[in-house]
């Protein structure tokens, strides 16, 4: 009789709107990473960054350029995964391509640790690139299983860097462009000052602003954003 974990299909979401073209690089150092991505396809990659950095992002942009190239992909946001069975992970073992992000969440987990190892070796050795993404330095990466963390570490090794101010709000006027508005400096700096000041967080109430504007057929002016916030439509 087959085991319970042998039936759950590994289904992830992967946003339309996460890809490389429309990834804001802000600072030169951002700038050489996404160069590098665009270009290059390691076999093994450690793609770290504080949270909403933009890693995430990066992640699922490199899974779905591999599926657009007909390769069997995965992307698995471990943070999310951590409570469902680690066995999963076997059925697995026929991709070209694997993202595991917040690699740290498994720290606690020998299970999960063991499965990795396990998945590791096995796509490895069949040429599956792997990509990992993390919010953990290389050297403070809190992996107790050696053997892992090793292999974790073993490929190319890339940092990103957080947005200043200043590159988030040109950021988020690149995001209004693409959805075909503009956001005004004034918007923007609001948006920044009174929101929670990271991307992720930002991007949505500027989507949500996009669509309650198109509902209320309003343009996305100061005095409509504040009514809005002050209404209790926020992030």
């Amino acid at each position: 009789m087959s085991g319970v974990s042998e039936q759950i299909p590994l289904r992830v979401w992967l946003t339309d709107e996460a890809q490389l073209d429309n990834y804001y690089a802000g600072s030169a150092a951002n700038g050489l990473v996404l160069d590098y991505l665009k270009s290059n396809q390691p076999n093994i990659l450690y793609l770290y960054g504080p949270s909403h950095s933009g890693v995430s992002h990066l992640l699922i942009a490199l899974t779905k350029r591999a599926e657009n190239a007909g390769r069997k992909a995965q992307y698995i946001p471990l943070k999310e995964m951590i409570e469902a069975p680690a066995e999963m992970l076997k059925h697995l073992g026929q991709l070209d391509f694997l993202c595991l992000d917040d690699i740290e969440s498994v720290t606690s987990s020998e299970l999960w640790q063991n499965e990795i190892f396990h998945l590791y070796n096995e796509l490895i050795g069949q040429g599956c690139q792997i990509v990992f993404g993390s919010h953990s330095t290389p050297a403070d990466l809190p992996i107790p299983l050696a053997d892992l963390r090793s292999r974790i570490l073993a490929g190319e090794t890339w940092a990103v860097e957080e947005l200043t101010d200043q590159e988030k709000l040109t950021a988020l006027q690149e995001r209004a462009s693409g959805r075909g508005f503009k956001l005004s400096d004034s918007v923007a700096t609001y948006l920044i000052g009174r929101q929670r000041r990271d991307m992720t967080s930002l991007i949505g109430i500027l989507d949500k602003l996009d669509r309650l504007s198109l509902e209320q057929k309003k343009l996305i002016t100061l005095p409509f954003v504040k009514k809005l916030i002050d209404n209790g439509h926020r992030n």
